[in-house]
């Protein structure tokens, strides 16, 4: 296997990669409970399915016509959903069912199975940990907290502090200004290809795509640890060979079955 050659840290995207995509289902539930008083026959399975579509559409327009917060594209984008199902919800109540759904996700909050064993590995061989990901501050955080991962990542790249959502390139220059690092000092592992794999790239970072279940990715934790050379000493570098005419720091190809909506690969709301 190719191995990475001259890396000092890793940063990483969150939802899909280093928490996982699951706890919000719970989170949904609690929504469903939050509005089903107030229309108790409404089709949640639909409504979900519309919230996706519509928060997604309004998430890509953040990224061209202007920012907006998550929680602000998912406020008006289940108020949307609502009237377009039929319901005439206030903005109140909506306001309520979200206050109880980032409850509930923050509650369950839990991290990728492998991601603190990497995390910790990497921090002991000496490796700089990071994090680039389109999330609310005061919602990223708590969650990392929650799973136990805050203490072990020293740099935060979060959408709402830049003002920016991935794929802009300016998230990716942020990680290397505050690091101090070059670009390919820098592995990147994300679980999309437009959103992570490709702009990590044309910064010059080493871009990982992540593997997971179905998802064809080239690196899991387990991979990551083994191209930077972790599983040995730490200490010893091997020469990245040239593989297929790539240049060494670019690992494999980003995979057709990833996410590839930036989101975060569990379904179309953007959530961390």
């Amino acid at each position: 296997m190719v191995r990475l050659n001259g890396i000092k840290a890793a940063f990483f995207d969150v939802g899909g990669v280093l928490l996982e995509s699951a706890y919000w289902r719970k989170a949904d539930r609690q929504l469903d409970l939050a509005l089903k008083e107030s229309f108790p026959n409404l089709d949640f399975r639909k409504l979900h399915e519309t919230w996706a579509e519509k928060w997604s559409r309004r998430n890509r327009a953040a990224s061209v016509e202007g920012f907006e917060t998550m929680r602000n594209m998912a406020e008006k984008s289940l108020y949307e959903s609502l009237v377009s199902l039929g319901c005439i919800p206030t903005k109140a109540r909506v306001r309520r069912a979200l206050d109880a759904w980032y409850a509930a996700a923050e509650r369950n909050a839990k991290a990728m199975p492998g991601a603190k064993r990497a995390l910790k590995r990497l921090k002991s061989l000496g490796y700089r940990t990071g994090i680039i990901t389109n999330a609310d501050w005061n919602v990223v955080i708590p969650h990392l907290r929650r799973a136990g991962l805050l203490g072990l990542i020293d740099y935060k790249i979060v959408s709402s502090r830049l003002r920016s959502y991935k794929p802009d390139q300016r998230l990716f220059k942020e990680a290397l200004r505050v690091s101090k690092l070059r670009p390919e000092e820098v592995v990147f592992v994300g679980d999309s290809v437009e959103f992570d794999f490709e702009p990590a790239r044309e910064v010059g970072m080493a871009p990982l795509l992540f593997k997971r279940g179905k998802n064809r990715g080239n690196a899991g934790f387990e991979e990551l640890l083994e191209l930077l050379n972790a599983e040995g000493s730490g200490k010893r570098r091997r020469r990245a060979r040239t593989a297929n005419g790539r240049p060494p720091h670019c690992i494999g190809n980003p995979s057709p079955l990833s996410s590839g909506n930036g989101i975060c690969g569990a379904d179309a709301k953007c959530r961390v």
